[in-house]
């Protein structure tokens, strides 16, 4: 498991990696999500664990690969999970809402691996759209206020089935109700 120091390590460790392995020449800017990215941005309790970082979008777009060679030696080094950086949510990076590329926040530079995180209103939109137990349990940890989650429903309301499936959207949404209509209770 990883908590938010050694995903700096691991992160730290990869940055030092690429540049020894000498393929990358310009910075590579990754977005971090997930409880990796929530961890780095201090979104989520100290106490959190993950088992990955999850990468949704970088660039440059042919920069994975090199990352992949960098974190398989990392895995070794720090004996992490084989798959402990992963891109499988990149196929979902067009689906953020508008305007993250401006929200966004670096949360480090090392060398040539520059490392951003969405912002809270982005971070808490991923985690609705994840829906799994884990992603509820953070949303009930961020104490998101009526205000983000009005934001967050503004914004998924007007996606469509190009962004995400029905079904996934219409469950979203749904949360984002039960939450919003219990922030509004509580307040």
């Amino acid at each position: 498991m990883l908590d938010h120091v050694l995903v700096r390590q691991a992160l730290d460790q990869l940055a030092a990696e690429l540049a020894a392995m000498g393929v990358v020449s310009e910075p590579i800017e990754v977005l971090l999500v997930g409880g990796a990215g929530g961890m780095l941005a201090g979104e989520l309790p100290a106490h959190r664990t993950t088992i990955d970082c999850d990468i949704m979008c970088c660039t440059p777009l042919d920069a994975m690969p090199a990352l992949r060679a960098a974190a398989a030696v990392v895995a070794t080094a720090l004996d992490l999970p084989e798959r402990w950086l992963n891109d499988g949510s990149r196929a979902f990076c067009e689906a953020l809402l508008p305007g993250w590329t401006e929200r966004r926040t670096r949360v480090m530079v090392s060398g040539v691996l520059h490392v951003s995180v969405p912002a809270r209103v982005d971070f808490i939109a991923t985690k609705v759209v994840a829906g799994r137990p884990q992603d509820l349990e953070d949303l009930e940890s961020l104490a998101v206020t009526a205000a983000e989650w009005r934001f967050v429903r503004h914004h998924l309301e007007h996606w469509t089935h190009d962004h995400w499936p029905a079904s996934l959207l219409d469950a979203a949404l749904r949360t984002v109700d039960d939450f919003l209509d219990h922030s509004e209770t509580v307040s």
